[in-house]
């Protein structure tokens, strides 16, 4: 856990001077008493990256904490960042502004936004799908002996490099 103070370059936004216990149990009994709706998994990430508890990977480490909290590893059903550059850029945006804010319903409002910009199951499905082809289509290539550039000619060899000019090596 971060213990030191830390700041973020170009915002307003200030972090809590240290992150403490009482602080992430909030955060937690939050969870604990809410529907555990898709956007209640995107709160919990949403608060813990806010919090910047760690030095780094702050948003990594909530996205792997938010979905351990909606029991993604148990049912394969992953809160998942947005695939599309520029869907993921705005979501970005969008994190920032929900930093900015302590207001509940603008919190709301920015979750919702965020949330209509995740990939949906069958999207998802579709992008592991292709990557699953993908590494499939590598583990079928192999690797083939090709004859050497010079077909074993050494005197070829000998008269190409040679007639090299000065300035420019083999």
């Amino acid at each position: 856990m971060r213990n030191v103070p830390t700041l973020l370059i170009g915002d307003s936004y200030t972090l809590p001077e240290i992150v403490t216990e009482g602080i992430l149990q909030e955060m937690i009994d939050r969870f604990d008493t809410s529907e555990y709706t898709t956007k209640d998994g995107w709160r919990v990430f949403a608060d813990l990256a806010k919090m910047q508890p760690f030095q780094d990977g702050n948003k990594r480490t909530a996205l792997i904490a938010a979905n351990e909290a909606m029991g993604a590893f148990e049912t394969q059903d992953f809160l998942v960042l947005p695939l599309q550059p520029e869907s993921n850029t705005k979501f970005i945006g969008l994190l920032m502004r929900y930093y900015l804010t302590d207001d509940a319903t603008q919190q709301d409002r920015l979750l919702d936004e965020m949330v209509s910009l995740t990939p949906g199951t069958v999207e998802q499905e579709q992008v592991w799908q292709a990557e699953r082809d993908r590494l499939e289509s590598i583990k079928k290539l192999s690797t083939r002996r090709v004859k050497p550039f010079w077909g074993g000619n050494q005197e070829f060899r000998q008269h190409y490099l040679k007639n090299l000019p000065d300035d420019q090596d083999l």
